[in-house]
């Protein structure tokens, strides 16, 4: 019979009580033994860390690799998909960050300075890198990137040649021409070996308004067009540059150049432009020399001095002189003849020639086809020639470029304008396409197109202020949205108060509601460049003030040999009210 245990005084039994369990005896064990795998698991996870850094690191270094095959192939947007894989594995890869970056400033893209600055936090940049983001902003006048930029460069114990090469270009870009010619200075000075800085200082020197600096720059230059030279070729390109005055130094240096017949094509060619720009007159003696020089070349050189022949309007000449036999024999000379008879309105010849094989792009025939329909009135075959020349052109961003130009040049600013538009879709070629079709605008004087074009521009591009600048600008042209395109303009006048195109808008904007004193305010101990370095656009805003506060002949000096063929439609209508000295704030019609 078992046990009935225990019972209380009353006689009934008491509860059994259990002995108590291992582990309830033993509570300390159990958190023991977690706080022991707690920390085995955490020296595993710190362990692990440096390796999975490693790993990351060796993938990012694998698909690095793979972006550069893809950027040699020129499949930049695959490029950069990859070179954004390879960031998020590892966010602080200089080589990582130098790759992206140096696509984005290839197409001049401000997507760039991003991520040079994030390389700039890396150890692993170097000044090679900040010379390329301070080249892209001076690219885009983006001063505000460029100057403190450069201003670390320029504090280092010895700042090099290239820093004082860069701090002239920002200078001169800022109309300060003085101070430009004393960096390139210092920049020849600490390297005279180097032709670039000799280069750049003659050319500035000639750009200068003073005389003897002009002479300086004369002799820098004098020795550099040796017939032995190696930079024979870039000094006759800086006398053939149009921001080079045609001074009296200038002139002394023709002497010094062999007759164009006496040269090799391509330096003939350049010879010719420079004589051309500093004497105008002796066009017909450059167009007869260069002919006679064309017969006895091969075809090679034949291009070169036939696309000179057809630039300076000596198409029909040239046409005379390429047989039909030669040509036939050497179809390479096929581009520089349809570009003559295109020139010259031959349009039956024109179709006839495009029957004929030749070695050209399809987008480049198409496009000459639609020239030649538009010519003979076949609007139908125009418009269907246009279209299969974009079609052509559409995915190859340099075609588009070119058959853009091509239509331009022979008066179809509508086809320029689908191509330059289709460079706007591609994030690449974004900016390229807006410049491109501002150009267009402004060429054919399209005020209102250009202004919603800017609209557009500082949308994509809201860090940018050159647009938004332009933007307004064109508001006060038109007259459109004043008060708020005013406090844009000063915003920018508040950020950027050393940029004179800046002041303009801000001034051009103050005179349309009829307060000449604000904006005459805006150019008050601001240094004035000299007319040759000032943009047309604020040496018009610049006259309309001081004419608005009663310096009327100042004003009309400011204007002296202003070429008003480039100007949009409201720009020379506000010239040629200050010309007739009538009211410049006056409302509109």
């Amino acid at each position: 019979m078992s046990d009935p245990g225990p019972v209380s005084s009353q006689g009934s039994p008491l509860p059994r009580q259990s002995s108590p369990s291992p582990r309830s005896r033993h509570p300390w064990r159990r958190l023991a033994a977690g706080l022991v795998l707690l920390t085995l698991l955490a020296a595993v996870l710190v362990s692990i860390r440096p390796t999975l850094r490693l790993l990351h690191r060796w993938q990012a270094s694998n698909i690095l690799a793979q972006a550069e095959e893809l950027i040699r192939q020129q499949r930049l947007s695959e490029a950069i998909e990859r070179l954004g894989v390879a960031l998020r594995l590892d966010p602080a890869s200089p080589a990582t960050l130098r790759t992206l970056a140096t696509i984005y400033s290839r197409f001049d893209l401000p997507d760039a300075f991003p991520i040079w600055r994030a390389l700039f936090l890396s150890p692993g940049h170097t000044d090679a890198d900040r010379h390329a983001c301070i080249d892209l902003a001076l690219r885009l006048n983006r001063f505000d990137v460029a100057e403190p930029e450069l201003a670390r460069l320029l504090a280092l114990p010895h700042p090099s040649p290239a820093t004082h090469a860069q701090a002239a270009d920002l200078y001169l870009r800022q109309g300060q021409i003085d101070r430009a010619i004393a960096f390139a200075e210092r920049a020849h000075a600490d390297a005279p070996d180097d032709p670039d800085h000799a280069l750049r200082l003659a050319r500035l020197r000639l750009q200068s308004a003073s005389g003897p600096q002009q002479h300086a720059g004369a002799d820098l230059l004098r020795p550099l067009l040796a017939p032995d030279s190696p930079v024979r070729l870039q000094a006759l390109r800086i006398l053939a540059d149009e921001t080079v005055r045609p001074s009296p130094a200038a002139h002394s240096l023709i002497e010094h150049l062999p007759a164009p017949s006496q040269a090799p094509p391509a330096e003939a060619v350049l010879n010719a432009d420079v004589r051309l720009r500093l004497e105008p007159g002796s066009r017909p003696e450059l167009v007869a020399a260069l002919l006679d020089q064309l017969q006895g070349a091969a075809p090679p050189d034949q291009v070169i001095l036939g696309a000179w022949l057809n630039r300076a309007g000596a198409s029909r000449d040239l046409l005379d002189a390429l047989s039909p036999s030669h040509l036939a024999a050497h179809p390479t000379l096929a581009p520089i003849h349809l570009e003559a008879l295109a020139r010259t309105r031959q349009w039956s010849a024109l179709q006839e020639a495009l029957d004929r094989p030749v070695p050209i792009d399809p987008w480049q025939r198409n496009a000459l086809r639609a020239l030649a329909a538009t010519g003979l009135q076949q609007p139908d075959l125009s418009r269907e020639s246009w279209r299969r020349a974009l079609a052509e052109a559409r995915d190859h961003p340099s075609s588009l470029v070119a058959l853009g130009d091509w239509a331009l040049r022979f008066g179809a600013p509508e086809p320029a304008i689908e191509a330059f538009d289709l460079l706007t879709r591609d994030r690449l070629t974004r900016l390229l396409g807006y410049r491109r079709l501002a150009a267009v605008h402004e060429r054919t004087g399209d005020t209102r197109r250009l202004r919603v074009l800017m609209r557009e521009w500082a949308a994509h591009f809201p860090d940018d202020p050159w647009p938004e600048n332009a933007f307004c600008y064109l508001n006060a042209l038109l007259r459109r949205d004043i008060e708020v395109s005013r406090e844009k303009a000063r915003s920018l006048v508040d950020r950027f108060p050393d940029r004179l195109p800046y002041r303009a808008t801000l001034a051009l904007l103050e005179l349309r509601r009829d307060d000449p004193r604000a904006a005459a305010l805006l150019f008050e101990r601001f240094p004035i460049p000299d007319d040759l370095i000032l943009s047309p656009q604020s040496r018009l805003v610049y006259a309309a003030v001081l004419q608005a506060i009663g310096r009327t002949e100042e004003a009309r000096q400011r204007l002296r040999n202003l070429d008003p063929d480039p100007l949009l439609p409201e720009e020379r209508e506000l010239l040629h009210r200050i010309l007739r000295n009538g009211p410049t704030a006056a409302p509109a019609p």
